[in-house]
């Protein structure tokens, strides 16, 4: 029925398969036929047991690469299994983000209503990065942004695509990193005659998932909620957002808590909505 492969790309500090991973992986179980799990980390004894159901091959060791490491360690396990002959798309996904927070079969939904694109993310920033003496400036770019994608069988059997995935290895620089990987790949792709696709594409110059103007509008319309954006920012109305949602937590500043667990959700965007009067 799906013809197509996830490869998941995970990094906890504390080598823990958290809970809202375990749901990520559970929800990707529904748009595709197995998932590859790809930690960046070492996992404690037992960690494993959380996913063996939902996963059809785990790999957790350092290796520094950051999620295009895990990503290509996930896609080459699918090549060399031959799990890739007859595999028409591929999704890469990443636990950078709390979600999916509505089912991800809108996705596939969308990407079939906008004629099946080779390359096709959520989300597209517009805003890249140049390297000067500076050292680091910002400059119109656009980007399919690496969180989540998927690619048809056009472009991952592709010879560009293999070695540009091969070629990945660490960098200290995490800007350096997104700027040869995650812009990177959308640049080689675009100069092999792909476009640019997304779920969601405002009319804008800023990054949707973290511009305050346009940040709420893509968590309510779209499917997740990037991880960095609670360390800085008030969750009250991203949370009065997840109530209305099937996902099955509220994000707080250390984690998440379960629905059945966090009663004032209602109060707290109340207060925050009198807060700004």
């Amino acid at each position: 029925m799906f013809q197509r492969y996830a490869v998941f790309a995970s990094y906890d500090k504390e080598g823990i398969i958290r809970d809202d991973v375990i749901y990520y992986l559970k929800e990707l179980n529904k748009i595709v036929d197995g998932v590859v799990f790809v930690a960046d980390n070492n996992i404690k004894s037992g960690e494993e047991e959380k996913i063996k159901d939902f996963v059809i091959y785990f790999e957790c060791m350092p290796h520094g690469e950051y999620d295009f490491g895990s990503y290509k360690r996930g896609f080459f396990y699918l090549k060399d299994k031959g799990l890739l002959e007859n595999t028409k798309e591929v999704i890469f996904a990443n636990d950078s983000c709390y979600g999916p927070i509505r089912p991800l079969a809108e996705f596939i939904e969308k990407w079939k209503k906008d004629n099946s694109p080779d390359f096709y993310g959520i989300t597209i920033n517009k805003t890249g990065i140049k390297y000067s003496t500076t050292p680091v400036v910002p400059i119109y770019y656009p980007h399919i942004q690496s969180y989540f994608f998927m690619l048809s069988d056009k472009i991952f059997n592709s010879d560009f695509f293999i070695d540009f995935l091969a070629s990945v290895k660490a960098f200290d620089d995490v800007n350096y990193v997104i700027k040869k990987y995650e812009i990177g790949l959308s640049d080689i792709i675009l100069k092999n005659g792909f476009k640019l696709n997304s779920y969601l594409n405002y009319k804008t110059d800023k990054d949707i998932t973290a511009d305050s103007k346009f940040v709420l509008k893509s968590i309510k319309s779209g499917f997740f909620v990037k991880k960095k954006l609670a360390l800085f920012s008030d969750m009250k109305p991203v949370n009065f957002i997840l109530s209305k949602m099937k996902y099955p937590y509220y994000i707080l500043k250390d984690g998440i808590i379960s629905k059945e667990k966090y009663k004032n959700v209602y109060l707290d965007y109340l207060k925050y909505i009198l807060s700004k009067i």
